[in-house]
C-alpha cells in the first residue's frame, strides 16, 4: 500500500504563531475553539479555504493554495487597526517572505484590512481583519534523498547550503 504525504496544518501555522509573537509581540491563536483569551491585543486566525488545487501536482509534490483570515482583538478600535496594520506589514516584508519561502510558504496575495466591530454590542471587543493567500508545497521528506548541503561548479568554486 502507498504510503501518503499528508500537509501539516499545524507546522504551517507555527511559523506565523512563532513569528507574530517574536516579531510582534502579538499572540495568535485560532479563532475556534475553548481555549483561554489572551491579554489585548491579541490575533486569531481561521482557514477560509484549506486546499486549493492549482493543478501543478506531480508525483513527488503537491502544490496548492491557502486562505487564512486573521483578526486583530483589542478593546480600543485603534489597538486592533495597529495589530491588523503590523501583521499586514509583516507578511509584506521581504525579508520574512524570503524565510516563509525557504519553509515551502509563499505569500500570494493579501487583501485589503476592514473592521468587524459589532455596532449594536456596549462591551464587546473590537476587530479589524483581512485574509492572506499562501501557496505551499507538500514535499515529503525522504531519507533516501537528503537535501543537498553543497555544490561544486565547473570552476571548482563550492557553495554550501546557509
Amino acid at each position: 500500500m502507498k504510503e501518503l504525504h499528508i500537509f501539516d496544518y499545524e507546522k504551517f501555522m507555527s511559523q506565523f504563531v512563532v513569528g507574530f509573537k517574536e516579531d510582534l509581540g502579538l499572540t495568535l491563536r485560532p479563532s475556534y475553539g475553548n481555549a483561554t483569551v489572551p491579554e489585548y491585543p491579541y490575533v486569531t486566525y481561521d482557514f477560509i479555504d484549506t486546499h486549493i488545487d492549482i493543478g501543478s501536482s506531480v508525483e513527488l509534490q503537491d502544490q496548492f493554495d491557502i486562505v487564512l483570515m486573521f483578526i486583530g482583538h483589542s478593546n480600543l478600535l485603534s489597538e486592533s487597526l495597529e495589530a491588523g496594520n503590523k501583521m499586514m506589514m509583516w507578511l509584506k516584508d521581504r525579508e520574512i517572505q524570503y524565510q516563509l519561502s525557504d519553509k515551502g510558504i509563499d505569500v500570494i496575495q493579501i487583501y485589503d484590512q476592514s473592521v468587524l466591530n459589532n455596532p449594536m454590542a456596549i462591551d464587546t471587543d473590537r476587530r479589524v481583519k483581512f485574509e492572506a493567500r499562501f501557496r505551499v508545497i507538500n514535499v515529503p521528506e525522504d531519507e533516501t534523498n537528503p537535501a543537498i548541503e553543497e555544490v561544486v561548479t565547473n570552476d571548482n568554486i563550492r557553495i554550501k547550503k546557509g
